[in-house]
């Protein structure tokens, strides 16, 4: 039986997850993040324009800036393949992910929502496809010092937890008309970290069944992990 931490907060319904992501599409006035693997957590924020979609997607942006303070960190050398990634470069990408599409939900957000719900493993097509509730059930966790690696880093978002599974927030009945879920908190779901021809891929759902799917590009250069591009890749 998997032992995973889950912390008694909760999630919000379909409707208002829905809503908050639907209105973060615009390709305009796009900023790249810039994660520093050093201290926890420390973030920088770098104007770049994110590349417009080249198969009929959306590109999406991000108006607001970081909730940590900012501080200037350029990164040098060659960007480092999926298979080599330290701990501390796996947790500055997912932590990097996990914040924008956060901050892409927050200006349409109710304001109640307390921060972010990760399911504690990665789950192949986050992101990509719409997961159904028992897709979910099962994976391997992440390793103990990537999850805390990844909560340091997202403590003043803030992480609320770890839960095994979507249904352990929405419930084994859940459906999308459902008024209220188990916790209110913002589920999210990620994928494994995989190489890309553009640099590393990483899937992010947000959201219950039929949520909304992000996939991003990153690159991660020494300690420093950056968005290259980031794309809509559903809505319902």
């Amino acid at each position: 039986m998997r032992n995973a931490v889950v912390v008694a907060v909760a999630l919000l319904g379909y409707a208002p997850v829905v809503a908050a992501c639907g209105g973060s599409s615009s390709s305009s006035g796009s900023t790249a993040l810039i994660v520093s693997t050093t201290g926890s957590p420390a973030s920088t924020v770098a104007n770049s324009p994110l590349s417009a979609a080249t198969t009929g997607q959306t590109a999406l942006s991000s108006s607001s800036t970081a909730p940590t303070s900012t501080s200037s960190a350029v990164a040098s050398g060659s960007p480092t393949a999926a298979s080599e990634l330290s701990i501390e470069q796996q947790a500055a990408a997912y932590a990097l992910v996990i914040r924008d599409a956060f901050m892409r939900s927050e200006n349409n957000r109710p304001p109640d929502v307390p921060g972010v719900l990760l399911v504690d493993h990665p789950e192949d097509g986050a992101g990509r496809r719409p997961l159904s509730i028992p897709a979910t059930a099962t994976g391997e966790r992440f390793a103990v010092d990537l999850t805390e690696s990844i909560s340091q880093r997202l403590a003043d978002l803030p992480l609320l937890g770890m839960v095994g599974s979507m249904a352990e927030v929405l419930g084994p009945d859940y459906h999308p008309t459902a008024p209220q879920t188990l916790r209110p908190g913002l589920l999210v779901i990620v994928s494994p970290i995989t190489d890309s021809t553009e640099g590393l891929a990483i899937g992010v759902q947000v959201g219950p069944p039929g949520g909304v799917g992000w996939e991003y590009i990153v690159a991660v250069i020494g300690d420093t992990a950056t968005i290259i591009d980031a794309q809509m890749t559903w809505v319902p």
